[in-house]
């Protein structure tokens, strides 16, 4: 007898058997109610837009506070502008003043911070205390199958939902996350080992085929985000969100669970996002595979290339005799 729709069946933890209550759809909706996001004003947005411009013209990979406040300088009329300098003349040159301070040079520490991935691929270096949180991390990854850059690359889509005002993670957030992922590594000069690379060349492999962050941010944000999953799904994913998290939605979750198995098959040592990518584009019907059409690129030439990446990654084990 199937179970009922707001239960979930029997779950047998040793002798013990459990209940699990699935929310109504009224109780989610009203839990979704109280995580609402405040909306950013479009003052508030051309000022950060200011200040990462402000960065990349001096060369700096991590905005500070100081692009932060030229950024909002630049913006005349803007109320936290006439607050502090009500007077054109005075505005000016603050930012001509601004402009020349040593702070414009000085980058700031990357965010989300990068410490737990940089000692993940290099648990061997740094202090005594980095080496041992490097194994630790390192061993996580291992026990747990999800690589230290996939597991980053799965925190970055979360951020890239919500930056997109979207309540459930799709595809076209992971295939992002890849690129603006990537995209943070180099900029904070944490190289990936190449006992890493080679299972991790997702974001390469889509910038080769002309997939760039900037196109598929704006098509993402015209697809807008995906359904949410059944309650179900819904259920397994609340205790581990916050206030404002967007949910995973059915395709992201079936896309990394088929990513993990693509990594056993291959008998690698953990989920790289060469395993994450061709889990997004294996259905060529799937969404992956459209998010790529429409940016103009062939999914079947992708596939083949992430295809072959695996196929040159050296295996963890060998498969058993006979």
């Amino acid at each position: 007898m199937p179970p009922h729709e707001e239960q979930r069946p029997f779950v047998a933890l040793g002798a013990m058997p459990m209940r699990v209550a699935v929310p109504s759809p009224a109780e989610l909706a009203a839990r979704r109610a109280g995580d609402a996001r405040p909306p950013w004003t479009n003052g508030v947005r051309v000022t950060l837009a200011g200040a990462l411009h402000a960065a990349r013209d001096t060369g700096t990979p991590f905005a500070n506070l100081s692009h932060l406040v030229l950024g909002m300088l630049r913006l005349r009329g803007y109320d936290g502008t006439n607050y502090l300098f009500p007077h054109e003349y005075a505005r000016l040159s603050a930012i001509d003043r601004l402009r020349t301070e040593p702070a414009m040079r000085r980058t700031d520490e990357p965010h989300p911070d990068l410490d737990d991935v940089r000692l993940a691929l290099w648990p061997r270096s740094g202090s005594l205390i980095d080496r041992v949180a490097g194994r630790f991390f390192a061993g996580v990854s291992r026990l747990s199958r999800l690589g230290p850059i996939l597991a980053g690359v799965d925190s970055e889509a979360k951020r890239q939902a919500i930056r997109l005002g979207h309540d459930v993670i799709g595809p076209p957030h992971l295939l992002l996350a890849m690129l603006t992922h990537d995209a943070t590594l180099e900029a904070a000069r944490i190289p990936v080992p190449a006992h890493h690379s080679s299972r991790n060349r997702g974001a390469a492999v889509l910038r080769s085929h002309g997939v760039d962050a900037h196109r598929l941010r704006v098509l993402a944000a015209r697809r807008g985000g995906p359904e949410e999953p059944p309650a179900e799904v819904l259920t397994e994913q609340l205790s581990n969100q916050r206030p404002g998290d967007p949910f995973t939605g059915t395709d992201a979750v079936t896309a990394m669970a088929r990513a993990m198995e693509i990594s056993l098959a291959y008998r690698h040592p953990d989920t790289g996002t060469s395993h994450l990518l061709l889990a997004l584009i294996e259905d060529d019907a799937g969404d992956g595979s459209a998010v790529l059409r429409d940016l103009g690129v062939d999914p079947t030439a992708v596939r083949a290339r992430v295809e072959q990446d695996l196929r040159a990654a050296p295996a963890a084990w060998h498969p058993p005799a006979g």
